[in-house]
């Protein structure tokens, strides 16, 4: 039979670190709300119509983390251009939801689409008839920053390697004013 003890000394105190483990923030709410709003938001070229707003509940399980939250159009059509940059303080406390971000008074110009031509009907460049494009609005949420270090890929996007990430989304098609 064999048999195995460790000794101690007397006075051995083993320290315990807390270790928070990082979990990926997430959406808790979306206004508009993109399942309610088919086919999609409609956004004014003409800055003088009042523009429309969203809203994003975000919650995070680790309250000390900042958020950072980048707003992209049409990004899988080569528009790499972040149009929105915006940061979260990290709290003091746990409370849920953690941060409500507000874009307000959204035009199309304000993302670089530009006016359809006279003479069109109000439905874009395609004239008369002819349904204006879709664009899709996201917003990207990291909890530990992005990554632009080099061109990284997804160029803007990338969360940190130590990070982790979400998203919002909404469709939207651009019209003119009456």
């Amino acid at each position: 039979m064999l048999c195995a003890t460790c000794v101690l000394p007397d006075g051995l105190e083993v320290e315990q670190q807390s270790v928070e483990v990082n979990q990926p923030p997430r959406v808790v709410s979306q206004d508009p709300d993109p399942a309610e709003s088919n086919p999609g938001l409609e956004l004014p070229f003409d800055t003088s119509s009042p523009g429309k707003t969203i809203r994003v509940r975000l919650a995070d399980p680790n309250f000390r983390d900042s958020l950072s939250i980048r707003m992209f159009v049409d990004y899988s059509m080569g528009n790499v251009q972040v149009w929105r940059n915006v940061s979260s303080p990290a709290t003091t406390s746990s409370s849920v939801p953690r941060a409500i971000v507000e874009f307000t008074n959204l035009h199309c110009s304000d993302f670089g689409i530009v006016e359809p031509s006279a003479g069109t009907g109000g439905m874009g460049a395609g004239g008369a008839g002819v349904k204006p494009p879709v664009h899709l609005l996201e917003l990207i949420v990291s909890d530990r920053g992005f990554d632009d270090a080099g061109g990284a890929m997804p160029v803007n996007r990338r969360v940190s390697a130590d990070g982790f990430g979400t998203a919002a989304y909404w469709t939207f098609t651009c019209k003119e004013s009456p």
